[in-house]
């Protein structure tokens, strides 16, 4: 990155709540929910060895190297206290209660037995992991 570059975004963000869009990362196993826990916080530092974000609720500290940063996004806070945000609050509310009904229904779909577009109804499907299971078993007690 330029340091004409880090001038502009230190100018920017620094101070502010970003989101950091990095390239791959190690961490294969991330979800959603936790995406903002590691690339979210208060912009603290950003200079061409990398950025320094502090975590917006526990204080600690992220740092990104400046060669794996594709994107810097400001984030809009919303401030309880401010009467036109609150019913901005309200409504992310209300839309993360129906996402996580959502999600509790198709969870509770996934392993329903009698569903009949469920994996555990492919009956030829089982059949033939039995019969490879069973002519393994008998090719291994040979050996």
């Amino acid at each position: 990155m330029k340091i004409s570059t880090i001038k502009k975004l230190n100018n920017l963000f620094l101070g502010k709540v970003v989101t950091l869009i990095t390239l791959g990362t190690n961490k294969p196993n991330i979800i959603d929910s936790q995406f903002s826990d590691f690339y979210t916080g208060v912009l603290e530092e950003l200079d061409e060895d990398g950025v320094i974000l502090t975590h917006l609720f526990t204080g600690c500290k992220s740092f990104f190297a400046t060669n794996c940063i594709v994107a810097v996004l400001q984030e809009q806070v919303l401030d309880e206290d401010d009467p036109e945000n609150k019913i901005e609050i309200e409504k992310i509310k209300e839309r993360k209660k129906e996402i996580e009904k959502e999600r509790e229904k198709e969870e509770s779909q996934s392993c329903d037995y009698s569903n009949k577009n469920s994996d555990y109804n492919d009956i030829s499907g089982l059949e033939k992991m039995a019969e490879f299971a069973r002519q393994f078993n008998q090719k291994n007690s040979k050996e």
